[in-house]
């Protein structure tokens, strides 16, 4: 909202309070405020708590009043395995333990709902109850708290649901109650005087509604009496859900009404309620929730004197939160509480700190568990300083149904001791604008009276206390950094700070960069009573092997814990060790210490080889790449590496903390050492024959092959290819490159001519090889064609030919064909040529 706007109430407010007796202050429900600054300032001390009260099935508390710093009333529901709820109403000292616990004795629903004070001791309670199907009936009940005596009041119509939201305390000892119809929808409004006798019952309606209900109401200074409620229009979009305010008369007349909706083509209320609060400027404020794409938040109206619009508020920082009640502190400041959402799915109660003069940022304080469900229905001052926050919760996750929730806090909010899972964060939000214009009417109301059921005991089946577990621990004298030789004890002494009983579970773990897959943490000679898991790993748990164990012997087991290496090799550098506690249910401290390891060093380390300077460069030396190490050259250096500039002896000395060693390594100026260049070689070899090369070594030169070829430049070449000889020398280094190919040197001489005359001179036609070039010559063939193409002689022996004849008879003279083909070791080679046959 606009801090003009706030100007504004402030303004209006001076002249407000200013027309306001002290009495009137008094008789008004802003008794409640007036009753914690008078707490605040008692200098009384008041008990902090979270209790869970269980009722045999699910319960939920609606209501509670302060009766006196040791009187506690309050109201709510069990819900039994039928799934019927009963009305449950507990009497509580400042501690909250139970005094007394009653319910309605009657077999059908009842629901407990509201409650109103009248005196230190007698009280008001609003229930419904449900004679048949889902009708209820009005039940109003006059409570001696000091007794439990009750006079009962009972409004309904046999055909018609009448239900009980709210009411509030009537300055001549009697009640406003307020609800609603759930036939034909209208809001209704009863006060009686302190004897329960009925003043006015009256219904109030917007024309075209689906519903109208009150679910709050304040008592103004003059007595008037406002109430609140949401609405929702017959046949509307679900837009049209808002909220309204009504003023009446102490007589039941409607002095006027304003309706409140959501601009248009926005989302409206949620239909679950608002809360009313009387500001002590004179001015309203209303909370609820309306819904949002994918959830619900929390809203907050600003009203005026003339029932307009003063400012609005909506959260914008969660998907999910509610508002269900509200309590003025000072002159600016309000507590919303409700429920919200974190982002694991788990609800947790929630509170809001809202500044209503607009000059800071609310601020929301969340309570509950990191496992369960918390959802706050209201609050109240308490005495002494501080708030009750009830609604209902679960104490430990899987618990079937929840239990009724009772939160004692002091001024700031804040319960250490119970309260483990405290969030606090600025609310970021935004002004909304939902505009106002006048309501609806009101009209007198007949209902039948009946005697409600009497009250019967009702046990409270089992307490719980929200306890963060905490202790104090001592780790050991570890050195810095530790040389690990055997493993380290990590903690001298643990002592419980929680009370008795609330550590039943510790979680030690390693962590840190350094911390590395062989460390472990290990523990023995585990006495009885305490089980280990995860032992020998980097996640050990010690815990109480039966439940109501002791507290003390396992924390005095977590003393005995140790973190060990697998192997000999030292992962140097910070381990940092986590320990967690945790109770039955939640997980309480959780704090860390870290430590360091001095590195594993090889033994011996080693530097580089000997080596040589070039003219003109330098060398960079360089030590163990090891985390932890700290080192020292002899040219006076500390980093892991030096520069080699000139010849000498360049000593490295390292030290882990536990131990010491040293390398040299020495430097020589290059001699003559002449810059290398790069070669080609070509060599071509015959078929069959090998390559000898020998390129002869140069002095200082090393030499190695590419191909892995054992480093020597000679090197003898029997198949084709390109080849890489590397050399180097001390200041420069090239390569060699052989490429051998391989040629066919074999000649075969076929004559042109022969004759088969018997006189041993040219008397067979064949292929003659050259015998020194020719040894691989292989898959040798020889064919002899005649002038038409007839086959005369084939033969697959080079030393072999054709004499002449065909089928053993002399071939005639004249021209004939031949063709041969054979490898020659390389490659397939075919030839052909002409021969003359001469007798």
């Amino acid at each position: 909202m606009s801090n003009n706007r706030i100007a504004t109430i402030r303004d209006l407010s001076l002249l407000r309070r200013s027309q306001m007796t002290h009495q009137q202050y008094l008789d008004t429900r802003m008794y409640r405020f007036l009753l914690f600054c008078l707490f605040l300032s008692s200098g009384g001390s008041a008990q902090d708590f979270h209790r869970y009260y269980d009722f045999g099935g699910a319960e939920s508390l609606s209501d509670l009043i302060v009766l006196s710093p040791e009187r506690l009333v309050a109201v709510g529901n069990s819900r039994d395995s039928s799934g019927t709820d009963h009305a449950i109403l507990l009497t509580l000292n400042g501690q909250g333990e139970v005094i007394g616990s009653i319910t309605p004795d009657y077999n059908l629903r009842t629901r407990g709902m509201t409650l109103a004070r009248q005196t230190d001791s007698t009280f008001w309670v609003g229930c419904w109850r449900t004679p048949f199907e889902i009708v209820d009936d009005w039940v109003v009940y006059l409570v001696n708290a000091n007794t439990s005596e009750a006079t009962g009041f009972g409004w309904g119509v046999e055909t018609v649901d009448e239900q009980i939201r709210t009411m509030a305390p009537y300055p001549d000892g009697g009640v406003v109650v307020a609800g609603n119809t759930g036939i034909i929808n209208e809001a209704i409004i009863s006060r009686l005087d302190a004897q329960g006798n009925e003043v006015f019952r009256r219904a109030f309606s917007i024309p075209g509604n689906q519903f109208s209900i009150f679910t709050d109401v304040e008592i103004g200074p003059n007595g008037n009496i406002f109430a609140a409620g949401d609405f929702h229009l017959t046949g509307g979009p679900t837009g049209k859900n808002g909220y309204f305010v009504a003023e009446f008369t102490p007589a039941g007349s409607l002095i006027r009404s304003q309706r409140y909706d959501f601009p248009e083509g926005e989302d409206g209320a949620d239909e679950a309620g608002v809360a009313l609060e009387l500001l002590p400027q004179g001015f309203l404020a209303i909370v609820g929730s309306r819904r949002v794409e994918g959830g619900r938040v929390g809203v907050t109206i600003i009203i005026d004197q003339n029932l307009e619009v003063a400012g609005a508020f909506q959260r914008i920082n969660s998907q999910y939160s509610t508002a269900r009640d509200l309590l003025a502190i000072g002159q600016d400041r309000l507590l919303i509480v409700g429920s919200g959402l974190d982002n694991e799915s788990v609800d947790f109660g929630l509170v809001t700190d809202f500044d209503v003069a607009g000059t800071g940022t609310p601020l929301n304080v969340a309570f509950g568990t990191r496992n369960a469900n918390n959802y706050f229905n209201g609050l109240a001052a308490r005495p002494g300083g501080g708030f009750y926050f009830y609604g209902r919760g679960n104490l430990c996750p899987g618990e079937d149904g929840s239990d009724a929730l009772l939160i004692s806090v002091g001024p700031g909010l804040n319960d250490p001791v119970a309260n483990c899972y405290s969030l606090t964060d600025n609310v970021a939000g935004r002004e909304i604008f939902p505009t106002s214009t006048a309501a609806g009417i009101a009209f007198d109301r007949q209902d039948e009276r009946f005697d409600p059921p009497v009250f019967r005991p009702v046990p409270v089946t089992a307490t719980q206390d929200q306890t963060c577990p905490r202790i104090a621990s001592f780790p050991a004298a570890i050195p810095d950094p530790a040389c690990y030789e055997t493993p380290i004890l990590l903690l001298d002494s643990a002592v419980l700070v929680s009370p008795p009983g609330s550590v039943s579970r510790i979680l030690v773990s390693i962590g840190g960069a350094n911390a590395g897959a062989m460390d472990f943490l290990e523990v023995d000679d585990l006495p009885a009573g305490i089980v280990a898991n995860g032992n020998r790993s980097r996640n050990l748990t010690l815990m109480l092997e039966e439940p109501g164990g002791s507290s003390e012997l396992l924390l005095a087991t977590l003393s005995r814990i140790r973190f060990g290496i697998e192997g000999d090799e030292v992962a140097g550098g910070e381990r940092i060790i986590g320990v967690n506690v945790a109770g039955k249910c939640e997980r309480g401290d959780f704090f860390s210490f870290n430590f360091s390891l001095a590195p594993y060093l090889p033994a011996p380390f080693g530097l580089p080889a000997d080596t040589t300077l070039c003219p003109e460069t330098a060398l960079v030396l360089e030590g163990p790449d090891i985390a932890g190490l700290t080192y020292r050259w002899s040219n006076g250096d500390t980093t892991r590496t030096t520069l080699a500039d000139e010849p000498g002896e360049y000593t490295l000395r390292v030290t882990t903390g536990c131990r010491e060693d040293s390398a040299t390594v020495r430097v020589t100026a290059a001699a003559d050492a002449p810059q290398l260049t790069a070669a080609i070689v070509q060599e071509s070899v015959c078929l069959g024959d090998s390559l000898v090369f020998q390129p002869g070594s140069e002095p200082g030169v090393r030499y190695a092959w590419a191909d892995g070829t054992p480093d020597t430049p000679d090197r003898v070449f029997r198949t084709g290819g390109t080849y890489e000889l590397l050399r180097a020398n001390a200041c420069s280094d090239a390569s060699t490159t052989v490429e051998v190919s391989f040629r066919d040197c074999c000649r075969l001489y076929l004559p042109n001519a022969f004759s088969p005359n018997g006189d041993g001179i040219n008397d067979v036609f064949r292929a003659f090889p050259d015998t020194d070039e020719c040894n691989l010559v292989s898959d040798f063939s020889l064919q002899v064609f005649d002038r038409w193409g007839g086959e005369v002689y084939v033969g697959q022996d080079i030393t072999e030919g054709w004499d002449g004849t065909v089928n053993g008879k002399m071939a005639g003279n004249g021209h004939y064909v031949y063709g041969i083909s054979y490898f020659n070791g390389l490659m397939q080679i075919t030839r052909s040529g002409g021969v003359v046959l001469l007798r």
